[in-house]
């Protein structure tokens, strides 16, 4: 597995707001946990381990694919951002796992693609096209192997730049943030029109959308031109430019992981279908409310630890497994569909990741299993 995943900024000063509704329009209404964290497991390892897998209580999960071009090579779908064609042959060990795995219990499951390394401009029209191919062969995979869709993951884990920060860009001398937000927007299309092509009905999870870019632009003194996702908008306006009716999108909330209150996920919520709407062009808002959909994600971490800065302490008269069960329950309630949990000191399956301890959360956060089926079952009620 790649580096540590934080969010980037804590929780901002919360206003009041009015609890929010999750709007039907966005999405079903049977609440769904979705897992992924360091223990994200590749589709060898889903084939060998599904029915250990099934037994927990998730609906689905993020895991990648992996192929190896040469016996020097590896290769993973999740590193899309960089040039050279590839050839869907390098994973046909992948698309013959999935094909193996017939599962009546995880049924919402996302193959994940990310913007790493990141070292191709936006101005180069060839690095591109490698880039969108690779975008296609993911939504490939996901159609045939049976899944939900993809799970991009937008944060940069590698040098030599940010993809979504104009101030990292190569050309940045050459061309200005509005030519940058312009070829930004174009890459969105390109991708959005061969994914669609791929999978119109396609589930596009993100662990954050515009909620990121939102949340720091509630800040004064920043703009999307210093914003670290500066040119994000512009290439989700891109995927809004080109998406067909069925695909949906989903603004996974990362920035939501210290959320500890109904109150909290109300504001986050907002910044979603606000203020994160309020970043798309105008004429895209329309499509970004009924394609997008709001979700919030659980850093279990945030359980375990005993001290701040990631550290959710027990509600008073209860147990953290308790204070997650509540936290939980009022995320699904306000999310649109999913609540994704997301852990990394610990492991729901067997891996091979070697920073992942050998005990399993449920032994890190006594009866967080339960404390999750419990939370479920709250949401689920009419």
């Amino acid at each position: 597995m790649r580096g540590l995943r934080m969010s980037r900024f804590l929780f901002p000063v919360l206003a009041f707001a009015l609890v929010v509704a999750p709007n039907p329009a966005r999405g079903a209404t049977v609440k769904k946990l979705i897992e992924t964290g360091w223990d994200q497991p590749f589709t060898q390892d889903w084939r060998a381990n599904q029915a250990f897998m099934e037994q927990r209580p998730f609906s689905g999960f993020v895991l990648g694919a992996v192929c190896h071009p040469d016996p020097t090579q590896s290769l993973q779908v999740a590193n899309a951002f960089q040039a050279g064609a590839w050839n869907a042959a390098w994973f046909q060990s992948s698309f013959d796992d999935l094909s193996a795995i017939h599962s009546k219990r995880l049924t919402d499951n996302f193959l994940i693609i990310g913007a790493n390394p990141g070292n191709v401009d936006w101005f180069d029209d060839a690095g591109w096209a490698d880039i969108v191919q690779h975008w296609r062969l993911a939504a490939n995979m996901a159609r045939r192997g049976g899944l939900k869709g993809l799970l991009f993951d937008p944060e940069p884990y590698v040098q030599p730049f940010q993809a979504f920060t104009y101030g990292r860009q190569a050309g940045k001398a050459a061309h200005s943030f509005a030519a940058y937000t312009a070829q930004a927007r174009l890459r969105g299309r390109e991708v959005m029109a061969a994914i669609a092509a791929e999978y119109p009905t396609l589930t596009l999870f993100t662990y954050f959308m515009n909620s990121q870019p939102a949340g720091n632009l509630a800040n004064p003194g920043t703009s999307l031109e210093t914003e670290e996702y500066g040119l994000y908008p512009a290439f989700i306006d891109g995927w809004l430019d080109a998406a067909p009716p069925a695909v949906t999108m989903v603004d996974g909330c990362e920035s939501a992981f210290m959320s500890a209150s109904e109150k909290d996920y109300t504001w986050w919520r907002g910044e979603i279908t606000d203020a994160g709407r309020n970043l798309a062009a105008p004429e895209n808002r329309a499509k970004y409310g009924a394609h997008v959909q709001v979700s919030f994600g659980i850093f279990l971490d945030c359980y375990r630890n005993t001290a701040p800065p990631w550290y959710i302490p027990a509600a008073p008269g209860k147990t953290r497994a308790e204070t997650l069960r509540d936290n939980v329950a009022i995320a699904l309630r306000l999310a649109d569909q999913y609540v994704w949990v997301y852990g990394e000191k610990n492991r729901w399956w067997p891996t091979a990741v070697t920073k992942v301890a050998a005990e399993d959360w449920n032994t890190a956060v006594p009866n967080c299993e339960d404390a999750l089926r419990q939370a479920l079952t709250r949401a689920r009620k009419p």
